[in-house]
């Protein structure tokens, strides 16, 4: 849901700069029916040594039979839903094994960023993925869960990234889409994610590109800055977004 409400903000936010009437509407969701199977099936179908193993798959696979068994038997759904009331009214002595699960979850998704605990100001994240964003690809993770969780004063190179152009017409067969990501951060105004050296955008500026010639390698500023452009060549022009990671008010 907050993944959702991210997005939707930052769509939000482009269509009212293209200066559309935008009525906002954040849906939450509902949540309560999905908790009362996952603790059903936690007292009547879990596997404790699936447990061991990979606790996220064991709670989704008893939510998923949970789920079965109630479409198809009232009685199980009405005991799912007395499960949820039981919870809602704080009866923690009904659901004593909760908080056990919860913790296994939270450690099993902890795991997924813990590469993110030593990074500190001064240190350098560079992205070089399969940029393509579809359900749990590598970009997605990176753009959502990695880069939000990042420490203020890390600073972040991001790969072939064109904005704000598009990505090169080659790039279609490829399915190149994660900086659609990065540009509904910025056009959301994050505040704490700035722009520090976006390399493509300096080398098709006039004025940059000049400013940058002492700095950068001379192939980098000789390119054109109009249309057409030559074939791409790699490293030619430079494709490094560099961000700075600053700090969250």
């Amino acid at each position: 849901h907050i993944r959702s409400t991210v997005l939707g903000d930052a769509l939000a936010r482009i269509a009212s700069f293209l200066g559309h009437e935008v009525i906002r509407d954040n849906h939450i969701g509902d949540w309560g029916t999905q908790f009362g199977m996952v603790i059903y099936g936690w007292k009547n179908l879990l596997d404790r040594e699936s447990l061991q193993r990979d606790p996220l798959a064991e709670i989704v696979r008893i939510y998923k039979e949970t789920n079965e068994r109630a479409a198809s038997d009232p009685q199980v759904r009405e005991t799912c839903r007395q499960e949820l009331v039981k919870l809602q009214a704080g009866d923690h002595d009904a659901n004593p094994t909760l908080d056990l699960p919860c913790r296994d979850v939270f450690a099993a998704g902890q795991r997924r960023i813990e590469v993110i605990g030593p990074l500190q100001a001064g240190d350098i994240v560079f992205f070089d993925g399969s940029h393509r964003v579809f359900m749990n690809s590598d970009a997605v993770v990176f753009f959502l869960d990695v880069l939000p969780e990042l420490p203020p004063g890390v600073l972040v190179g991001i790969h072939d990234i064109h904005l704000p152009d598009d990505y090169r017409p080659e790039h279609a067969e490829r399915y190149y889409s994660e900086q659609y990501l990065l540009a509904s951060y910025l056009l959301a105004e994050a505040r704490w994610l700035r722009p520090v050296l976006p390399c493509w955008y300096v080398s098709r500026h006039e004025q940059l590109a000049e400013r940058a010639r002492s700095l950068l390698p001379q192939p980098f500023v000789e390119a054109p800055t109009r249309p057409p452009y030559p074939p791409p060549r790699h490293g030619a022009h430079g494709l490094i977004c560099w961000l700075s990671i600053e700090p969250r008010g």
